[in-house]
């Protein structure tokens, strides 16, 4: 509707409270108001409302199954709408439940190869992913993965999806070959459908990136990811763009790791006037690339500078966070040595 559209969460949910009114003077279950109460639920949840989103889930599902009966395809889609809520909320074995409530009445009804037993494959898959039980999402995410191979085709969006949250479970479990090999494949998928420079292949180079810094030999190559994600963000945002100062952080940490102080400097520096024009020189990612750039200095050998960026590192954490806070003792200490 127009008001989601344009973001007025509040003037929707009051639009929808109405609607709901009027519904609600006819007596018994009416279909109608299932789209009520999902289109609030959805609202509420946009709102950070998660608890008062599962009741209007519930009283849907709750008409669901007077209208529909006990077997229906549209239960399934409130049992996986509940589990992805119970999920957010971190009540994983609630969420399981009600995500395996939708697999085995899409099972029944569907089949296994329909997509939407896919769709609910991936979800338990993330959801044990966030307990973590990585071994329960590898084997969630990979059922998901084959039967979107077969219904749709190994160079589909779907796939690439799946190749990739597989992906970062291998990241997770520090098994870094698995996880490049299947950010690659997504990354190529998602290149041949929507182009080289969209978007949506930026979280993608951002994990490749994370996932050959891990592997320590192949820091270039990381580099080189994290380059092609700032030249996307970049055409996409623009260069002031806040995305784009944490972006050159990145890179700045990966110059570090390779041994290149100079380069990483350069990175820092970037960074720096966007994050101040974005949150003020006061702020404590400010002085957290302050922090960035003193340790670069160290490195290369420069110790006034470096003494420079921990004053005024120190000097927005004492003024943000108190002389108490962790932080601002630690670079005390550092300007005191």
């Amino acid at each position: 509707m127009a008001y989601r559209r344009q973001g007025d969460m509040k003037k929707a949910a009051e639009y929808y409270e109405l609607a709901l009114a009027v519904e609600s003077q006819e007596s018994g279950p009416d279909a109608t108001k299932i789209t009520v109460y999902n289109n609030l639920a959805t609202i509420l949840c946009d709102q950070g409302d998660r608890l008062k989103a599962i009741e209007y889930v519930e009283r849907s599902l709750h008409i669901r199954t007077e209208v529909y009966g006990a077997d229906h395809p549209e239960k399934a889609i409130s049992f996986s709408n509940l589990g992805s809520l119970y999920t957010d909320l971190g009540e994983h074995a609630t969420a399981a439940a009600f995500y395996n409530r939708a697999l085995t009445l899409r099972l029944k009804l569907l089949g296994p190869e329909h997509l939407d037993v896919a769709h609910c494959y991936h979800a338990l898959g993330a959801m044990y992913e966030s307990v973590p039980d990585y071994p329960a999402a590898l084997a969630h995410l990979t059922k998901a993965l084959e039967i979107r191979e077969v219904a749709l085709g190994p160079e589909h969006l779907d796939v690439a999806a799946s190749c990739y949250s597989i992906a970062t479970v291998h990241d997770a479990q520090r098994e870094g070959d698995l996880a490049i090999e299947l950010f690659n494949r997504a990354l190529q998928i998602k290149q041949k459908i929507l182009g080289s420079d969209h978007a949506d292949l930026v979280m993608i180079y951002n994990s490749l990136g994370a996932a050959y810094l891990g592997l320590a030999e192949d820091i270039p190559t990381a580099i080189s990811c994290f380059n092609h994600s700032l030249r996307i963000r970049i055409a996409v945002l623009g260069a002031e763009h806040i995305e784009v100062a944490e972006t050159y952080r990145v890179i700045g940490a990966a110059h570090t790791a390779k041994g290149d102080h100079p380069a990483a400097i350069e990175c820092f520096e970037k960074a720096v006037p966007i994050l101040v024009a974005a949150h003020g020189s006061n702020h404590v990612d400010v002085a957290h690339t302050y922090v960035n750039l003193a340790e670069a200095h160290t490195a290369n050998g420069d110790l006034s500078t470096a003494l420079d960026k921990f004053k005024a590192a120190h000097c927005i954490f004492l003024a943000e966070r108190g002389s108490e806070d962790e932080s601002t003792l630690a670079l005390a200490r550092l300007m005191a040595t």
